[in-house]
């Protein structure tokens, strides 16, 4: 009855019948987003490679990201941030970085209703569920200064704040709860499989109702 807030699909053997289906929440990533800067304005880090890790379920990935800023080629904060994402999204490691764009209202005195351009990266994990762990941080050696490393990209971008971690979704068919990591769940084993796409409101459901295909069976036998 919904089909903006999940699909449905019946498996061969199933019985006709209804389900009442209620979509509390949804799974969802664990996600850490950066500081927002001004888009165009020069980056505040200087020239040279800045180590950090990317710990995902336990693995560590280690990286070097080689940065260039200087009078004569200055490097923008989107420009940074997009290194970054390319780096990140390079190792394949289970989570994608995603630089984003917007505006921002300007509050200068002298520029009446004017807006900035805003970038700030977003990392998050590839899969849904309270399972799914990743950290980013900058390399330190043992005496707490950057071993090899020009500064704390990582930590002065924010990067290494959780903004969000991941969770299970949580579910009602025919009023009796159920939860699972992903949002493609089994309705009814062996008869019903769903993905959920949004939650219903308080005291409302979707029906789900299996019917035989009579208008498809017929094409078939045609």
């Amino acid at each position: 009855s919904e089909p903006s807030l999940a699909l449905a699909k019946a498996m061969d053997g199933a019985s006709e019948k209804d389900y009442s289906f209620e979509i509390e929440t949804l799974a969802g990533t664990r996600t850490t987003v950066s500081e927002q800067l001004a888009a165009d304005d020069v980056a505040e880090f200087e020239t040279g490679i800045y180590a950090f890790t990317l710990t995902v379920n336990g693995e560590s990935h280690e990286v070097e990201l080689d940065i260039e800023n200087s009078a004569d080629n200055p490097l923008t904060n989107r420009e940074l941030l997009r290194q970054l994402e390319r780096e990140i999204n390079s190792l394949g490691a289970g989570v994608t970085a995603r630089m984003e764009d917007t505006q921002k209202r300007d509050y200068n005195p002298y520029r009446e209703n004017a807006y900035k351009e805003i970038s700030y990266l977003t990392v998050q994990s590839d899969s849904t569920g309270s399972e799914i762990d990743f950290s980013l941080s900058d390399s330190i050696g043992s005496d707490n200064t950057a071993s090899g490393n020009t500064g704390t990209l990582i930590h002065d971008l924010d990067l290494d704040r959780v903004t969000r971690f991941g969770n299970k979704n949580i579910y009602r068919v025919n009023g009796s709860p159920d939860r699972s990591d992903s949002n493609n769940v089994v309705i009814e084993e062996g008869a019903l499989g769903g993905y959920l796409l949004g939650t219903t409101d308080l005291g409302e459901n979707v029906r789900i109702s299996i019917e035989q295909g009579r208008e498809a069976l017929a094409e078939e036998l045609e």
